[in-house]
């Protein structure tokens, strides 16, 4: 699972480079069930968690767009033949000076 989160992860910063759409933080979860089936054992379920955190609401839907096409365009995640769980979390949080 550590994989597809890190593909996840670097399709998702260079998409937003592209697309110039700044973001603060980004925390990818991949969570998989394994389970014995006739072939073997196999995923039966994947759990993607993305975990976006953004400076502004009025970013939001771009977001969550953004990180549907970093899904879509993720390899690792294209190369599983079991189906995913797509989570996403976008939180707003302002950068903060120290």
């Amino acid at each position: 699972m550590t994989a597809l989160a890190s593909c996840f992860t670097t399709t998702f910063h260079a998409i937003a480079g592209y697309s110039k759409f700044e973001y603060t933080d980004l925390a990818v979860e991949a969570e998989g069930t394994v389970r014995n089936t006739d072939a073997g054992y196999a995923f039966t379920e994947i759990v993607v968690r993305p975990n976006l955190t953004i400076a502004t609401e009025e970013n939001r839907e771009r977001a969550i767009s953004l990180l549907h096409k970093a899904k879509g365009l993720c390899l690792v995640s294209r190369a599983l033949a079991t189906a995913q769980k797509f989570e996403i979390q976008v939180e707003i949080r302002k950068h903060s000076l120290v």
